[in-house]
């Protein structure tokens, strides 16, 4: 397969065969465009097997942690959707991809590697030198997904919180 990285050109539009459109949400602009997709990200991130508990909203996690939102639209439907962060500390930036959902009778369809593509692009447009992500070990097709679009397992976390660490780098 393919790696991420290198299929991903700079303002390319990304469609498939399944008939979705990617939509980023950055700012308030585009959270009032896109209210009524915007509005169904809790409940959809609700759905993942480990989500936390707290009240994050679209909106805090907007102005609080600089997240940006990659939505997975068809046909007036959410399908799915990623959300990145970028961190600036004092050596590099790097992008954070905190979760990745696709509506369980939308899955192998393209939709996630689209999302992550589309995030992996915005981090590198934001200058960052790597995108990072965690995934439970239990969640066994998330382990298998990752790698296959170019991510590379680092390590893994100790402690009640374990989880496996993931890599990509731009080429």
């Amino acid at each position: 397969m393919k790696n991420i990285v290198d299929s991903v050109g700079v303002g390319e539009t990304l469609q498939d065969r399944e008939h979705f459109h990617l939509r980023v949400i950055a700012t308030d602009a585009d959270v009032s465009a896109y209210i009524k997709y915007v509005d169904q990200l809790p409940q959809l991130f609700s759905q993942l097997e480990f989500a936390v508990e707290e009240e994050l909203t679209p909106y805090n996690l907007l102005h609080n942690f600089g997240s940006r939102y990659v939505l997975a639209i068809g046909y007036h439907d959410l399908l799915g959707a990623a959300m990145l962060s970028v961190v600036h500390t004092y050596s590099c930036i790097y992008g954070e991809v905190g979760d990745v959902i696709v509506k369980p009778h939308h899955r192998h369809r393209g939709i996630g590697r689209s999302l992550m593509m589309e995030a992996c692009r915005l981090a590198w447009l934001q200058k960052c030198t790597e995108v990072r992500l965690e995934v439970h070990p239990n969640l066994v097709a998330a382990n298998q997904f990752y790698p296959s679009i170019g991510f590379k397992l680092t390590g893994t976390q100790t402690g009640l919180y374990g989880r496996n660490n993931y890599k990509c780098f731009p080429s």
